[in-house]
């Protein structure tokens, strides 16, 4: 009996001996570590996300010592769900959503200062998400209105918008909001607030909701989420219409150009940037050799080539100085102007929120109702955030 024993143990000794069964397994080599997994949360949908997890697989590939993976939270939990895991101690590596959703973090403390490096983005993008001087996410991808009109119709752009209704000429818009109005909205006296103080229901603001719905009627302008068909049609002359939308244009074969609302409004009709999506680090804390994975796929997600590739699947225009360099076209360099010469608002990250409660109005005001007092319940909304 005692042989026997004697016999396994020196079996399992000559085991144990072998190369391999005294160490760990070394990271890269077969049989040994799995790569690190870095995760990647976004809040994008459809053709945007599918094409993002594309960009996730390829950096994974080209990558031995790490895997990146995917994960879509829904808009309405980003902000409570990424924050409620992290205060656990777990989380994502990288976040990638808009502005609104990652400036909600930042107030919370889930997110750190960004790993990418600054200066790849046009200045004024990175300015969106700068808190006390400090950038906190990486600007990616953004969008702003533009004027775009028929040439084979217009012999020459007119001056400002009020002449092009002279000649009783309409524009096809979306139906509006603050953000696509922006220039015009700014340019008519339109502000969110003064000193802090909510301005919803100011008498700039009702002037201008209520030229909106005049014209309206007048059919100089024609509301309608195809805009741009509607161009192409020659239904209208003239549309304004997010950049993003452009390729609708290229696609036809029609003869048109576009150019900066800035140029038909004066030095303040400036766009205000809102829908921009950013790429930040989680809060949680990460060691040196992990840090280095994070920076890499921030650092190709970032490339033009990647930010270009979004871009064509989605909705949204690349932020990236390089993209506005060269080539240089018509449609290039009046959209990078009017995100150069964009606007923020100044005050407190509530002020954002500001938005919402008049584009509701806004909407409201338009099927019918009542302006002024619509308005001033607008008002009292914004005023309620401060409390």
């Amino acid at each position: 009996m005692l042989k026997r024993y004697g016999i396994i143990f020196i079996i399992l000794l000559i085991i144990s001996s072998l190369p391999g069964c005294t160490q760990g397994p070394e990271q890269g080599k077969p049989g040994g570590d799995a790569p690190a997994i870095l995760s990647v949360w976004y809040s994008l949908e459809g053709s945007e996300e599918q094409e993002l997890l594309s960009q996730l697989e390829r950096i994974s590939e080209d990558n031995n010592e790490f895997e990146v993976r995917g994960e879509r939270i829904p808009e309405v939990d980003f902000v409570d769900y990424v924050w409620k895991i992290q205060a656990g101690g777990r989380g994502p590596d990288i976040l990638i959503a808009s502005r609104p959703l990652l400036s909600a973090l930042y107030e919370k403390g889930g997110i750190s200062p960004v790993l990418a490096e600054k200066s790849k983005a046009l200045d004024s993008v990175e300015e969106l998400f700068t808190f006390n001087r400090e950038l906190y996410a990486a600007p990616w991808l953004t969008d702003v209105p533009l004027l775009y009109y028929r040439t084979d119709k217009v012999d020459s752009l007119p001056a400002n918008l009020a002449e092009i209704w002279l000649t009783k000429a309409s524009i096809a818009i979306p139906p509006p909001n603050t953000v696509l109005l922006s220039p015009w909205w700014k340019a008519e006296g339109g502000n969110l607030s003064l000193a802090g103080i909510p301005q919803l229901d100011s008498p700039a603001n009702l002037s201008f909701i209520e030229r909106l719905i005049d014209l309206r009627e007048e059919g100089l302008l024609i509301f309608d989420n195809q805009a741009l068909s509607r161009l192409i049609k020659g239904d209208v002359d003239y549309a304004i219409s997010w950049a993003s939308q452009s390729h609708i244009l290229e696609e036809s074969q029609v003869a048109w150009d576009c150019v900066s609302l800035e140029n038909v409004l004066g030095k303040n009709g400036k766009a205000l940037l809102d829908k921009t999506i950013g790429i930040a680090n989680s809060s949680l804390e990460i060691n040196s050799a992990r840090e280095g994975a994070v920076l890499t796929v921030q650092e190709e997600l970032l490339k033009i080539e990647t930010q270009t590739a979004i871009s064509k699947a989605g909705t949204r225009i690349p932020v990236s100085k390089e993209y506005y360099e060269a080539p240089q076209n018509t449609f290039r360099i009046e959209a990078a102007k009017t995100i150069t010469n964009s606007w923020t608002p100044t005050g407190d990250l509530i002020e954002w929120q500001f938005i919402g409660i008049q584009d509701s109005t806004w909407r409201t005001i338009l099927a019918g109702a009542d302006a002024e007092s619509e308005l001033k319940k607008a008002q009292q909304s914004a005023l309620k955030l401060l409390e």
